[in-house]
């Protein structure tokens, strides 16, 4: 071994390293951001289209399921906004039996992929759930 190759072995292991793992992390924080939103529109598809088939009119509906969503997002540690798409069958809505459908979407910036000019690189990804719930019929005794 001549003396001017002594630790170099040692750099071309950190260099190396680095260039591997950087990327290995940039993946799993970005997959673990695109999972926590997808479970929590999926949770506020869920209790949303509850509260809201459950509701006494759509503007109590609609608050309840803000409220739904500012709770669940801030327990999944997601701090984007929450965009919702509601529709229901018949129209209007609020009869006894209707069918009421909630899409929630939350759009999870990807982390470590800067947004270049004259690059096209997806820097932030929308996630979607839907859920449908039928408003109860009247009870008669």
């Amino acid at each position: 071994m001549q003396p001017s190759e002594r630790g170099s072995a040692s750099l071309e292991f950190v260099v190396v390293a680095l260039g591997v793992l950087i990327p290995i992390l940039a993946v799993t924080v970005s997959t673990t951001a695109i999972q926590h939103a997808q479970f929590a529109t999926t949770e506020i598809s869920r209790q949303g289209v509850r509260a809201l088939a459950l509701a006494a009119n759509t503007t109590a509906g609609n608050r309840a399921i803000r409220r739904i969503a500012r709770l669940t997002l801030a327990d999944f540690g997601i701090t984007q906004s929450a965009r919702f798409t509601i529709a229901c069958t018949p129209q209007p809505c609020g009869g006894y039996g209707s069918l009421y459908r909630l899409t929630t979407t939350v759009t999870v910036p990807l982390a470590m992929i800067p947004a270049l000019p004259g690059l096209d690189v997806l820097t932030r990804i929308p996630v979607s759930a839907t859920a449908t719930h039928r408003a109860p019929l009247p009870v008669t005794p």
